[in-house]
């Protein structure tokens, strides 16, 4: 996850809007993050913000299950030993 970049160079928001972003993979709990925002705008100025977060025990999610992939023999990460 570190050095993980997302960009949000699309998206102009107005004081006090906030923009919401899913990493993945999902962050784990009990590890301490830092998040820094780097902002500019179309007239080039720019700023920095970091702040520094750890996801506890008791406030992470329980993760999804994994999705089932059917075997119909069409899946190009299955190696297929048949000749």
């Amino acid at each position: 996850m570190e050095g993980q970049t997302f960009v949000g160079d699309t998206v102009a928001l107005r004081k006090n809007h906030e923009m919401t972003i899913v990493p993945y993979p999902e962050l784990v709990a009990l590890q301490t993050y830092t998040l820094t925002i780097n902002i500019s705008d179309a007239s080039g100025n720019t700023n920095t913000s970091s702040v520094d977060f750890v996801i506890a025990e008791e406030d992470a999610a329980s993760p999804l299950p994994d999705e089932e992939i059917p075997d119909d023999g069409n899946n190009p990460n299955e190696s297929n030993n048949e000749s």
